[in-house]
């Protein structure tokens, strides 16, 4: 099985690729295009991201883990940002399962509080896997979506974690096969 934990960003994508057989490949898609104003500039610069992303992820996935736009996010580029993760799950459910993961639920499956921040994360992943390059936040987010994604699979990477850390996964709508209930 392969799981692709994504975390979209207009400036810097954290993407990880993780499989049932203990195999984990990091990356990111960095746009560097400045924030504009103008519809045409903001639409050049989703859809630039949007490709970037694209053209990193493997051709065969089981499952996709999105994390979802913050409902409370008020700054920088909020409506392009929700944009973007729109055009992205279009494309990505084209092409396999997709789930989506809210931040906080993201925080309490990698550290066991769901108000902990960026940093938090990024430490508790970097501590449960020292083998793995986790360069900066946005991969060390996308490698909890996979992490969840795999264990939501059947096939846990992570071992064995507490119930707090297992409450985050009660929270996404995982997919299910069509006609099936959840």
């Amino acid at each position: 099985m392969i799981v692709v934990g994504i975390d979209p960003s207009l400036s810097c994508t954290g993407i990880v690729t993780a499989d049932d057989w203990g195999g984990i490949v990091t990356g990111r898609a960095k746009t560097q295009t400045p924030p504009t104003q103008t519809l045409r500039a903001r639409r050049r610069r989703t859809r630039t991201a949007l490709a970037r992303i694209l053209d990193q992820l493997p051709q065969r996935v089981d499952l996709f883990v999105v994390e979802a736009p913050s409902p409370r996010s008020q700054f920088g580029s909020h409506n392009d940002r929700v944009g973007l993760y729109w055009l992205l799950v279009d494309q990505l459910l084209a092409r396999a399962d997709v789930a989506e993961v809210l931040p906080k639920t993201r925080a309490k499956y990698a550290t066991g509080n769901g108000n902990a921040d960026k940093a938090a994360v990024k430490t508790a992943m970097r501590a449960a896997f020292p083998h793995v390059p986790v360069p900066d936040d946005n991969v060390a987010d996308a490698l909890a979506l996979a992490l969840m994604g795999l264990r939501h699979l059947g096939s846990p990477l992570d071992g064995e974690l507490t119930p707090k850390h297992l409450d985050a996964m009660d929270a996404p709508s995982w997919p299910t096969p069509e006609g099936a209930t959840a």
